[in-house]
Formats: structure tokens, sequence, C-alpha cells
């Protein structure tokens, strides 16, 4: 598995970068994939440099398959 945890039937992580403009950019990124797969995440910018996602199928209340696609492409947009 990723090194994603499972808290609450929820897939989470924290990502750090190097300001709040790097973050803000791959948001924009994300934002397009996020409506391309139709699967929408939680998340919650921290300081200035720090955001934390939160992954669940709102419908199932749990993770599902779309969860782990979802993080994959924040793995790599903010990894």
């Amino acid at each position: 598995m990723m090194d994603w945890k499972v808290i609450e039937n929820r897939l989470v992580k924290t990502y750090e970068d190097k300001s709040f403009s790097d973050i803000i950019e791959k948001l924009n990124a994300l934002a397009k994939k996020a409506d391309e797969l139709d699967h929408h995440p939680d998340f919650a910018v921290l300081d200035y440099n720090k955001i934390r996602f939160e992954l669940w199928t709102h419908s199932a209340n749990s993770v599902t398959a779309v969860d782990y696609k979802m993080a994959e492409i924040i793995d790599t947009l903010f990894g």
C-alpha cells in the first residue's frame, strides 16, 4: 500500500512544499484531474507550505478504488 494512512475510513496524507504559491499551482493541476475523474478530494492548507488531503467515497462512506486512484494522482503532483 502507498504511504497514506487510513484514519476513520479515509485515506489521509500531508505534503510539504516550498511555498504557498507552489501548493496553489499544484492544486490547480489537481482540480483538472479531479474533474476528469469526477472525484474531488477534501484538503486543508496548513501554515503556508503544507497541505493535508482526505480521500473517501462519500456515497460508500469508506475508501474505494477511486480513492486509491486519486491518491496516486496526488502523489504524482505533490510527491
